[in-house]
């Protein structure tokens, strides 16, 4: 591995130097091309946590406070030390800000589920209702809340019923794909005209386009976009 390492730093120096050197390359913006790919990976390996943060995006602490991060100016160079030439700026980031801002608004949500009161996976359950103040912490939970696991409904009569009174507006089926296939899009479809938008916990595999057409929205699963999907469920409820 550090043969790997100083061997991909070594290509890195050449390149530079074959391009004029690191001034030079600053001016074209081989350096910066160069370290935005690289950011455009990290970021695209933090939202489908092939990444773990910890604390943010695995194992968050649903109790934490938001923490004030510095944002601190740039240095400004004196007016007469400024070059003729400029070069385009490297952003700063932090790669668990786009979870940050995502778990910022949850307090706002409504309405926000009372302790204990269950939400449904509406064949058998191991995963809650993604549904108002907690649809981050779902996400980030690894789609599950603690506390929250019960054995689904009787019928879809007694899931209608419970969906309704419940007040939500995001559902998600959970279950194994056997089941799945054989009650999936009738419950996508129920939950659909009863108002619900449907999510689906694992990979649809071949029942993708049928569920789709009963209703599904959404699939959640181990190496699915988290970020994104969480932003649409965000949109969905109004959350800013």
């Amino acid at each position: 591995m550090t043969t790997q390492l100083c061997g991909a730093a070594w290509k890195q120096f050449q390149e530079i130097e074959a391009a004029g050197g690191v001034w030079t390359a600053l001016e074209s913006a081989l350096i910066q091309k160069n370290v935005a790919a690289v950011r455009a990976e990290r970021q695209k390996a933090t939202a489908r946590r092939k990444d773990a943060l910890t604390g943010t995006s695995d194992y968050p602490n649903l109790g934490e406070k938001r923490v004030a991060v510095l944002d601190a100016a740039p240095v400004m160079m004196p007016k007469e030390h400024v070059s003729a030439v400029t070069t385009e700026a490297l952003p700063r980031i932090r790669l668990a800000e786009p979870f940050e801002a995502l778990a910022t608004p949850r307090t706002a949500c409504s309405p926000r589920p009372a302790r204990g009161r269950k939400y449904f996976s509406p064949i058998s359950a191991s995963c809650r209702l993604l549904c108002a103040g907690d649809v981050c912490q779902e996400f980030l939970r690894g789609w599950r809340h603690r506390g929250a696991q019960h054995d689904g409904f009787k019928d879809q009569a007694e899931m209608l019923v419970a969906f309704k009174s419940s007040g939500a507006k995001l559902a998600c089926l959970c279950s194994s794909d056997k089941v799945y296939a054989v009650e999936a899009a009738d419950a996508a479809k129920a939950l659909t005209t009863a108002g619900a938008t449907v999510h689906l916990a694992g990979r649809p595999g071949d029942l993708e386009a049928p569920l789709k057409e009963a209703g599904g929205k959404t699939f959640v699963f181990l190496g699915c976009d988290v970020v994104s999907t969480l932003q649409a469920a965000h949109d969905i409820l109004g959350v800013k």
